[in-house]
């Protein structure tokens, strides 16, 4: 049965891309949903998705399933360049704060495998760890415990590294959270009332990340540092 499940949806997933190939977008993203509702996921579908809502210029969605999709393949260089072009479909142009060098560097790194494949290679790590330790302990040649110590080490340090940069994705992905805006335009307002000051507007499409929820309103903040209040009827979490 299980077999049975994964035949059909990828057999939805090609018609669903049969559809899109013949300009058939509408179609395409009845099938692609119909994986969704099967709890399916993966970065091809959302890939897929986003590229149908771009071609019928609704940018909002077109942002939103990039996004997803990028949270699930952050190396993917076809969802990378996409979604810069639907980025560029948005009214507001917003220039993110400057960063170091290292810290560049820093994001380059923790982007280079998404956190399922990074606490991964941590428990790969863990086995190979060991692993060698059982056969070190075994073995009698000198020559071969050193090149099994060695080999431990190296895994030692994978571990390390793979384990500290899953808590730190792990943790980003937990304490910051990220939306689109999904209607055409927006009041940002300076504090969660429609009395107080508008600070400024943001439109469809626009990536924002939630710092604070307070009833249906929630307090948000732009790439570029800039902050306000906005109710959340506006925005789609991305999840």
């Amino acid at each position: 049965m299980l077999l049975w499940g994964q035949s059909s949806l990828e057999e939805i997933f090609s018609q669903g891309n049969e559809a899109y190939n013949n300009g058939e977008f509408q179609q395409a993203l009845l099938l692609y949903n119909q994986i969704l509702e099967q709890g399916k996921h993966s970065p091809e579908l959302y890939f897929n998705m986003a590229n149908s809502y771009y071609r019928l210029n609704m940018v909002g969605q077109a942002n939103f399933y990039f996004e997803k999709a990028k949270l699930l393949g952050p190396t993917n260089e076809d969802i990378l360049i996409n979604s810069e072009f639907a980025q560029n479909m948005t009214l507001d142009t917003i220039v993110p704060l400057r960063t170091s060098p290292i810290e560049q560097l820093m994001s380059k790194y923790f982007r280079l495998f998404s956190i399922d494949r990074w606490a991964l290679i941590t428990v790969i790590a863990g086995w190979m760890i060991l692993i060698l330790f059982i056969w070190f302990l075994w073995s009698g040649a000198p020559s071969q415990k050193k090149i099994l110590f060695g080999g431990m080490c190296f895994f030692l340090l994978l571990w390390i590294l793979s384990s500290v940069t899953t808590y730190h994705l792990n943790n980003h992905k937990n304490n910051r959270i990220y939306a689109i805006i999904f209607s055409e335009q927006i009041e940002i307002f300076s504090e969660p009332n429609e009395r107080s000051e508008i600070q400024f507007y943001l439109h469809e499409g626009t990536k924002v990340e939630l710092i604070e929820n307070l009833q249906q309103w929630q307090n948000i903040r732009l790439a570029n540092g800039a902050s306000g209040w906005v109710n959340d009827a506006e925005l789609r979490i991305i999840e």
